[in-house]
């Protein structure tokens, strides 16, 4: 029998230092000058992309058709480059790899009405990492466990903050970082018997060498569950960068957690980064802030710390994944326990920081198995685990992060 294998984004957790700064400068660097896409609205509008019409390449590259983006699997996002945005709303239906969105802006970026908005199959907010299959724990590093017990409701998927558990089944684990460097969505609940969990919510960054103005709502909110007895999706990503940036008197901003009848999701992560700010309306959770200066950080920098999946049992895993539970990126022709191999870049290997890989089958619950220093060293190593598979679907997300070691204080401190 087979045993069929799909794998997930590596994510890190990576520390960052803020400076705070009150200089004004006249424009910002993101990275490119192409604006390929063109502009957006005149003045109002309802505009709608559909991620799935993309062309793969790298993201900088010239747009092949104006106003359909380019998907990047590498950097793992749809990146839309465009030259002046003036609309009332844009929106968004995701790219069938999951992936987040991300929209360069040459000139200004003024969003007067609605918003932004992802959305899949009419939810709101999605999608981040999904929700449980029936049977399964949540997908994503912070998916929730799954259960069959008939009086507890499947782990709440976890982001900034954990979500709900209910007696021994648990919610996820919290990962990311405040500066959400990479750029990812949230996890997915566990499942309740024939229930699924609630997805994770989407991840969607704006980066304007000017002006940014979202007068209306930006929402990535996890799936609820209603009383259905799955895990509800924690909160997913928003992360804006310009110059100068404001919510015009509006410009409401959620990434929560769904609700479920016992097990919430946690909330996500929110980042606005400028010269200079204006006025806002709310925002949950409240955002992390930053002096974004003369250059924007977009993507992952190749000396940050990164982790990557790349063997099981000797078999090369793919570097674009696909959407999980669909069809198989690995096919094993051998049961049992089974060596996985990670590649780190950037990550100390003097005992520091831990490498994990979390195993998640279709139906049952999610494991997380630690890895052992196989070869090299900080600029370069390769890490090894054993998992066991069975037949049916697995999915394997590596994990690098710094290990935090609590020292209880002196008497008074």
């Amino acid at each position: 029998m087979k045993s069929n294998l799909r794998f997930l984004r590596a994510t890190l957790v990576l520390s960052s230092l803020l400076a705070m700064a009150s200089s004004a400068l006249a424009q910002i660097d993101i990275g490119t000058s192409d604006a390929s896409d063109g502009d957006v609205g005149t003045g109002g509008g309802d505009f709608y992309f559909n991620m799935a019409q993309a062309t793969t390449g790298t993201w900088d590259q010239v747009s092949p058709v104006p106003g359909k983006g380019v998907y990047d699997p590498v950097k793992w996002a749809v990146v839309y480059k465009f030259n002046n945005i003036n609309c009332n709303s844009m929106n968004f239906t995701p790219h069938p790899s999951g992936c987040p969105v991300v929209v360069l802006v040459q000139g200004n970026c003024s969003i007067a009405g609605f918003g932004l908005d992802i959305r899949v199959g009419g939810f709101p907010g999605g999608p981040g990492f999904g929700g449980a299959s029936i049977g399964g724990a949540g997908l994503g590093l912070g998916g929730g466990q799954a259960t069959n017990d008939i009086s507890r409701y499947g782990g709440g998927g976890s982001y900034g903050t954990l979500g709900g558990s209910h007696g021994a089944i648990s919610a996820g684990d919290i990962y990311g970082n405040p500066s959400i460097i990479p750029l990812v969505g949230g996890s997915g609940g566990g499942s309740y018997f024939s229930s699924t969990g609630g997805r994770g919510g989407a991840a969607i960054l704006v980066a304007c060498r000017n002006d940014l103005s979202i007068r209306g709502g930006t929402f990535t909110n996890g799936e609820s569950t209603g009383g259905s007895g799955g895990g509800a999706g924690s909160g997913g990503s928003i992360r804006f960068i310009s110059n100068n940036l404001t919510g015009n008197g509006g410009g409401n901003l959620q990434a929560v957690g769904g609700t479920s009848g016992v097990t919430p999701g946690g909330v996500g992560r929110i980042r606005l980064e400028a010269n200079t700010f204006g006025a806002w309306g709310t925002s949950f959770p409240a955002p992390s802030l930053a002096t974004v200066g003369t250059t924007a950080k977009i993507w992952p920098e190749n000396t940050d710390p990164s982790v990557l999946v790349v063997s099981v049992n000797n078999v090369s895993a793919p570097l674009d994944p696909g959407v999980p539970f669909n069809t198989p990126d690995v096919q094993l022709s051998t049961q049992g326990t089974l060596a996985v191999k990670l590649e780190c870049r950037n990550v100390p290997t003097d005992g520091s920081w831990t490498v994990t890989v979390r195993g998640a089958p279709r139906s049952g619950q999610a494991t997380v198995y630690p890895c052992t220093l196989f070869s090299g060293n900080q600029a370069l190593s390769v890490w090894t685990t054993n998992v066991p598979f069975t037949e049916g679907l697995q999915v394997i997300h590596g994990r690098a992060k710094k290990t935090v070691i609590n020292r209880p204080g002196k008497p008074g401190k």
